[in-house]
């Protein structure tokens, strides 16, 4: 279901952005506005399909985590990264402590990211325009205590105990503000996962802090934990020195292969290959050694592991790098793909300017 509710959204955006990007033809002010009502639709839909996708995984105990020590500073950094504009937006201001600094928990790092993102998009969605967001820290015995306060309008107590119940928006439902209610059933269910705990105070009017209480780890001072995830498998790389580069994409999906023609189309140092199948692809990899290949996993007949497999075990082609660009965005799809051989991992939808970036990493890696 992920795969199939993921890769329509993929030509959606994807197709989105790069008319909002489109400097040749630019749009008018109208259209403008238009583009960026979708992408702002779109996003809003790609959150509410992960959303259900993650109660149902819980719900059938299927959510995989993978329990480690984690960077506090670096998990809290990139959380108040990736909400700076909707601060901007509402003009609200975030403070944090200092107390976390140097202190690793134990936890997902993915998961606990999704859950203070969830936890500070709350409190700026019920916040009030020019409100205050405060972080607070506090290391106990064995547990971290963070704690996430907002200025807004706050719950009244009979409603208190219904907020961590599917599906349920306290009356939200009736106003302006988005939201499917489920978020904080799922924040719920991943710390109790964690074997951690959440929990609110709150008076209507007045502002909530919630808070949650993660297992301390043993070691203070873990590999930060950002450059642990970001870091590619880099097994095989390619090196070009100005002259083109020839990518082949295998893809069944004809919106997602005119996306991807799209997208590199303005690169006049890329040649791109297309096969609509792995057997095709292969072929075309052993004619013209492309220097990169882009391989979606679920290919029919031979899928993307199995052509993986194949490449990687002929002499001729297996210094070739090959990113896997897929809908399957779950952790557990991504782990099995880099322990398989792949040189990285990209999921649909394509954020297209990540998406450049990756290949372009790829075709001229850093010395």
């Amino acid at each position: 279901m992920s795969h199939e509710l993921r890769t329509p959204m993929n030509a959606i955006l994807g197709f989105s952005q790069l008319l909002e990007a489109d400097t040749i033809h630019p749009l008018t002010e109208d259209q403008q506005e238009y583009v960026s009502e979708i992408l702002t639709a779109g996003s809003h839909l790609l959150t509410l399909i992960n959303e259900v996708l993650d109660l149902s995984r819980i719900e059938a105990g299927k959510l995989n985590l993978t329990i480690e020590d984690t960077n506090l500073d670096d998990i809290i950094n990139e959380c108040i990264h990736l909400v700076a504009p909707q601060l901007k937006e509402r003009n609200i201001t975030l403070e944090q402590d200092t107390d976390h600094s140097g202190h690793t928990i134990k936890a997902d790092p993915t998961r606990i990211k999704q859950v203070l993102i969830n936890l500070i998009s709350n409190a700026i969605k019920y916040n009030k325009t020019n409100g205050q967001i405060f972080i607070k820290c506090q290391p106990k015995r064995d547990y971290m205590r963070i704690s996430i306060t907002d200025t807004g309008i706050g719950i009244s107590a009979d409603k208190i105990e219904q907020l961590f119940t599917a599906v349920n928006r306290l009356g939200a439902e009736s106003s302006s503000t988005e939201g499917t209610g489920i978020g904080l059933v799922i924040t719920k269910k991943i710390i109790e996962l964690m074997n951690g705990q959440i929990g609110v105070n709150s008076q209507a009017g007045k502002g909530s802090t919630f808070w949650i209480d993660i297992p301390l780890a043993l070691s203070k001072s873990p590999e930060s934990q950002a450059n642990k995830t970001e870091k590619p498998n880099t097994k095989q790389t390619a090196h070009l020195t100005g002259e083109v580069a020839t990518v082949l994409y295998a893809e069944d999906n004809a919106a997602n292969m005119s996306l991807v023609k799209q997208i590199l189309k303005p690169y006049a140092s890329i040649k791109l290959l297309c096969a609509n199948e792995a057997v095709t692809g292969i072929k075309l990899v052993n004619e013209h050694q492309p220097d990169l290949i882009l391989m979606d996993i679920n290919l029919p007949g031979m899928d993307g592991f199995q052509a993986l497999e194949q490449l990687r075990n002929e002499e001729t082609t297996a210094h070739i790098p090959i990113i896997a660009v897929s809908a399957n965005a779950m952790n557990i799809d991504i782990d099995r793909a880099l322990a398989a051989g792949f040189n990285n991992y990209i999921t649909k939808p394509l954020d297209i300017d990540k998406f450049i970036n990756t290949i372009k990493q790829t075709l001229q890696p850093e010395p």
